[in-house]
C-alpha cells in the first residue's frame, strides 16, 4: 500500500500530540469557522455589550418607576407610618390578613404602610426630615396610625405635639380591647394622657418582624386621620 505525505506525517506524530488531541477535542471544534450570523452577533456584542446592559437597566428602572407612580396614585383606604422599623420587616402577611376585613379592590386601592422613616433625636438631617414629615402628615390627616418605639413616641408626644388621649376619640369598646396595654405619658406642663397602646407583643404585628428585639413599641391612633372608620377596623383586627 502506498503512503501519501499526509499519512506519513500523521504516522510520525508524537504520542503526546495525539494524546492532546484526544483529551481536548473541543479545541479542535473551536477552530471551526463561525457562521456569518454568529460572527455578526459576536462583533456586535463585543462593541456594544455596555450599551445593551445600560439599556436593560434603564428599562427595568423605568418599569419600577411606573409601578411606583401607579401605586402612589391609587386611593388609600388606610395610611400607617412605622418609625424605626426593623430592616427585616415583611408586611405581606399583615396586608393579606387586612384584605379579608376590608372590602376593597386591591387593583384600584391600597393600604399604605411606610417603614422607611428613622429617628434618633441626634439632630441629624434624616431625623429632622422624619420630624417634619410626621408633623406635616399628622396635621393634614394623611396618616391614620403611627407606630414607633417608646423612646421616640415619648419625644414626639412631648415636644412635637402630635398625640392626643385616645379615650377622647376612640369608641369605648375599642379602648377596652387594649386596657392591659395602655401607653401613658405626661407631656411637659400637662396632665397624664394615654395617646396609644403597647404593641410589641401583639401576635399579628410580630409576624411582620417590624420590631427590634427587646424594644417596646407603641401604636398611636391619629384622631384627624382621613380614614377614621378603617383605622378603627385595623385596631379591632390586630386585637383579636
Amino acid at each position: 500500500m502506498r503512503l501519501t505525505a499526509e499519512d506519513y506525517e500523521e504516522s510520525n506524530e508524537s504520542p503526546t500530540l495525539l494524546k492532546d488531541k484526544e483529551e481536548h477535542p473541543e479545541e479542535e471544534e473551536n477552530k471551526k469557522e463561525l457562521s456569518p450570523a454568529a460572527k455578526k452577533f459576536k462583533n456586535f456584542w463585543y462593541y456594544n455589550w455596555i450599551k445593551v446592559l445600560v439599556g436593560v437597566l434603564g428599562v427595568t428602572l423605568a418599569t419600577i418607576l411606573i409601578i411606583d407612580i401607579i401605586q402612589a396614585n391609587k386611593p388609600r383606604i388606610l395610611s400607617v407610618s412605622v418609625v424605626n422599623a426593623s430592616s427585616a420587616t415583611y408586611l405581606a402577611p399583615l396586608i393579606d390578613g387586612l384584605s379579608t376585613v376590608y372590602d376593597y379592590n386591591r387593583n384600584k386601592e391600597v393600604i399604605n404602610f411606610e417603614t422607611s422613616a428613622f429617628f434618633t433625636n441626634d439632630g441629624s438631617e434624616s431625623s429632622q426630615a422624619t420630624t417634619l414629615a410626621l408633623r406635616t402628615n399628622v396635621a393634614s390627616g394623611d396618616y391614620d396610625i403611627l407606630i414607633m418605639d417608646k423612646v421616640t413616641a415619648d419625644y414626639f408626644c412631648e415636644f412635637i405635639d402630635i398625640c392626643e388621649d385616645v379615650a377622647s376619640f376612640l369608641p369605648e369598646y375599642v379602648y377596652t380591647l387594649y386596657e392591659d396595654h395602655l401607653y401613658t405619658m405626661t407631656p411637659a406642663d400637662y396632665h397624664e394622657i394615654t395617646p396609644g397602646f403597647y404593641i410589641e407583643d401583639n401576635a399579628i404585628l410580630k409576624e411582620t418582624d417590624m420590631f427590634f428585639e427587646d424594644t417596646p413599641y407603641v401604636l398611636l391612633p391619629i384622631p384627624n386621620g382621613q380614614h377614621y372608620d378603617n383605622m378603627i377596623t385595623f385596631l379591632k383586627y390586630i386585637a383579636q
